[in-house]
């Protein structure tokens, strides 16, 4: 009987990405930056024809033409309900994530494209590492606009995500680790979700906190803090990387492992075609 060939099983690069913003980043700039990101990779990753602002205006313009004309029997076409189903789950979303970070300290977020959390295609990892210790007062702390400019531009400079495998229609998930006892009741506690092994992973590192800086210079526009992707398939990979961070985060709010869990947005956002879309570009962010 002829042996067979085992051929090595082919590893999915990793990519991370550290982004230092040198300041204090506020709670509801945190929840800016996550709502921010999720739009932005339903669009690159072709989940949506539109850029979600101006899928939602365009979404939005035939509700109010419908109610202006004249009372007609034509009924909502399939594509009309799927775009009025993902506009209606992706605001209620973008909601709870404003205030969530209200609520409660989060440190880890994660965006992921696929039927299932389990065996996703794709895995979006966002860490808070938080450097500050003590009150801040609000002078201190960066703008929306700035730490949301210097966080995109680091996501749509570089090419690995640009230029990543188109994905098919797929839906997306999204979950948060925060703390068990942070109260938080539309987020759905998941005790034994485990960062999935399957898929292609990016990571985000932002690192928040007091960076001294030189005087008469903020370094907060300066070139060389617009990291790049780098693609890792060793064993130091950008999961190892992820979970280091966030064995060190809990130990650093001195915090044991079992006071912290994740939890599952309730709802699903499924992504949406027409026959008219294009290819998502990078500039479409600034749109």
């Amino acid at each position: 009987m002829a042996a067979v060939r085992k051929f090595p099983k082919k590893t999915a690069e990793n990519y991370y990405c550290k982004i230092p913003l040198h300041g204090v980043v506020a709670p509801h700039s945190k929840a800016r930056l996550v709502v921010e990101t999720l739009k932005y990779l339903m669009f690159q990753r072709q989940q949506i024809p539109l850029p979600f602002e101006q899928l939602k205006f365009q979404q939005r313009q035939e509700c109010e033409g419908r109610n202006t004309d004249k009372p007609t029997k034509k009924p909502l076409s399939l594509e009309q309900k799927r775009w009025a189903t993902l506009v209606q789950s992706t605001e209620e979303l973008i909601e709870n994530i404003g205030s969530l970070f209200c609520v409660c300290k989060v440190s880890h977020i994660l965006v992921i494209f696929g039927a299932t959390i389990v065996s996703p295609k794709e895995v979006h990892h966002i860490i808070f590492t938080d450097q500050t210790h003590g009150n801040v007062t609000d002078d201190a702390k960066l703008s929306t606009k700035h730490c949301q400019r210097q966080f995109m531009r680091a996501m749509i400079t570089n090419n690995n995500l640009i230029d990543a495998k188109a994905l098919p229609l797929t839906s997306t998930h999204m979950m948060v680790f925060a703390h068990r006892d942070s109260g938080l009741q539309w987020f759905k506690p998941k005790a034994n979700f485990r960062m999935p092994a399957r898929g292609q992973h990016y990571t985000f590192e932002v690192q928040c906190g007091s960076v001294q800086a030189k005087e008469g210079s903020s370094r907060l526009e300066s070139s060389e803090d617009i990291p790049e992707l780098s693609s890792e398939t060793s064993s130091d990979s950008a999961e190892d990387k992820a979970g280091a961070a966030c064995s060190s985060l809990s130990v650093s709010d001195s915090d044991v492992p079992d006071t912290h869990m994740w939890f599952q947005a309730p709802l699903i956002i499924k992504g949406v075609k027409d026959k008219t879309s294009r290819k998502a570009s990078s500039s479409d962010i600034w749109m």
